[in-house]
């Protein structure tokens, strides 16, 4: 979150910094829904006499920032969306991709653990990470496919694609 947070400084003093679209607000919306609605459930949870271990005490703050890193990522997606896209904005929306499955993923975890969402469809949480995990992969791969281009001295250094 730090690394994306000085990215984001960088972008905004160089005047590349986007803005949130609408369809981005439409994403964030529900996710902050959902960790507002966590948060309460937590707190009533303490309030009725539960004791939270170490492993959850840990866990708490996991969501919020993963709803902050979204909002990084897709203003870093934005920004460089807007400076021409490109090998570096494949890379910010790998990592936009990723995160919003991570959090899809917790929110179906919750969902099943507080009753809302039955077992049979509970299975539709499980297949989530795997694309996840190719996304936070495919990420770095388009970070370095973006550092060859730029050393290669080849005039499509970065294509608009």
């Amino acid at each position: 979150m730090a690394g994306l947070w000085l990215v984001l400084r960088v972008y905004r003093r160089a005047g590349f910094l986007a803005r949130f679209t609408a369809r981005d607000w439409l994403l964030l919306a529900p996710f902050a829904a959902f960790v507002i609605r966590e948060g309460t459930d937590v707190v009533a949870a303490i309030n009725h006499g539960r004791r939270l271990g170490s492993a959850e005490l840990l866990h708490l703050p996991v969501d919020p920032l993963l709803l902050v890193l979204l909002g990084e990522a897709l203003l870093l997606f934005r920004s460089v969306r807007m400076m021409g896209g490109g090998w570096i904005g494949k890379c910010y929306a790998a990592f936009s991709a990723g995160i919003f499955l991570v959090l899809l993923g917790n929110a179906a975890i919750w969902a099943t653990a507080w009753g809302y969402l039955p077992w049979p469809w509970s299975a539709l949480g499980w297949y989530v990470w795997i694309p996840a995990a190719g996304a936070f992969a495919l990420g770095p791969a388009y970070q370095l496919e973006a550092m060859q281009h730029a050393t290669s001295g080849h005039p499509r250094a970065y294509p608009a694609t």
